[in-house]
């Protein structure tokens, strides 16, 4: 997929000027669906019981190449965010129970744990990658206590959140059903069927929306605070940056939108942070960044208090800090994720 798709545009250097530009909405011939840059349009959008979400089943590729999807259908059922109506507001009662129960403890460790790393490698390296020595494995911890699990597969967890991938080749669609087999199995040792894939949903949803958020905001934060200690940064106290630029939605009847059609069955897609392009030459906090409506982002709460923990740590270090190198996690075409951010530090 080039980098000047329709579906990826969220990676374009010049995205900012697409965002900008005086077209808001428009068909895409390239994607065979409608393109959203207007937060206004977007929210309206987000909030319109005319629009149904994607439901990420994987079952026409299942039937179409006679592969095994089962356990990836299983944890889908279980996904608040692939339903409408009545059974998404139950799942999405369950989600938020099991948050709250867990939040305190998933809260106290991120800090606890986040304070200790940064001091540990400020103290000891010149150079790290920000991202897997220390955000992606206190993040993983983090969402496994939120789910209520105390143990993965690590290899495997890397994987779940590719459930939300349409563009899953047929060869990881097989290999991604298989991480979850494996965790299930492990799991209902201890829980039911049931129980554990609901418990799978919760980390896959949770863990990689987080784990991006926290790398982006962070990596604008060092772009925009060049040569200047991480105690001077000017800090934005709201979460700057999302790490799910993009989402999508189904007319479920004609729909009007800034004079176009939108025909019972087309596909928008809606990129968030466009939101956070208010006429600015880096992104700022919007609410858009955690959806609106029937499914607002129920990790919202714990995001804010993550990102207010990082800045309080980050803010009594007299360190300088550099980027050396960023690369995004090849074939993710959901999430804005780093495969590596690497930083040197300096007095």
């Amino acid at each position: 997929m080039t980098v000047d798709s329709d579906y990826i545009m969220h990676r374009r250097s010049d995205k900012r000027l697409v965002y900008a530009g005086d077209q808001k909405f428009w068909w895409s011939d390239q994607l065979k669906r409608w393109i959203c840059v207007n937060p206004e349009i977007i929210e309206r959008i987000l909030k319109s019981s005319e629009f149904i979400v994607i439901n990420h089943q994987h079952q026409k590729i299942a039937e179409r190449f006679n592969i095994d999807v089962s356990h990836l259908s299983k944890v889908a059922q279980y996904l608040p965010v692939t339903h409408d109506g009545a059974f998404h507001q139950a799942l999405r009662k369950k989600f938020a129970l099991m948050i709250a129960a867990n939040s305190a403890n998933a809260i106290s460790f991120f800090e606890e744990e986040f304070n200790d790393q940064i001091k540990s490698v400020m103290n000891l390296a010149q150079t790290f990658d920000l991202c897997q020595d220390i955000i992606k494995p206190i993040v993983q911890k983090t969402s496994l206590i939120l789910s209520g699990v105390d143990w993965f597969r690590i290899e495997d967890i890397d994987k779940f959140s590719t459930i939300f991938d349409e563009t899953l080749t047929v060869a990881d669609r097989i290999d991604l059903n298989g991480a979850i087999g494996r965790v299930a199995e492990q799991l209902q040792f201890r829980m039911t069927e049931e129980e554990s894939y609901f418990r799978i949903a919760l980390f896959a949803l949770g863990n990689d929306s987080l784990l991006s958020t926290i790398c982006e905001s962070l990596v604008l934060m060092i772009i925009k605070n060049p040569d200047k200690m991480l105690s001077n940064f000017n800090w934005d106290n709201q979460i700057p940056a999302t790490g799910i630029p993009v989402v999508e939605r189904v007319a479920n009847i004609d729909f009007e939108v800034d004079g176009y059609v939108v025909t019972k069955g087309q596909r928008v897609r809606l990129y968030l942070d466009s939101a956070g392009y208010a006429g600015t030459v880096y992104p700022i906090y919007s609410s858009i960044y955690f959806g609106a409506g029937a499914h607002t982002c129920l990790g919202m709460p714990i995001g804010k208090k993550v990102w207010t923990m990082i800045l309080k740590c980050l803010a009594r270090v007299d360190k300088k800090i550099e980027l050396t190198k960023l690369t995004y996690r090849e074939r993710d075409n959901v999430f804005n994720i780093y495969d590596e951010i690497k930083v040197r530090t300096y007095d």
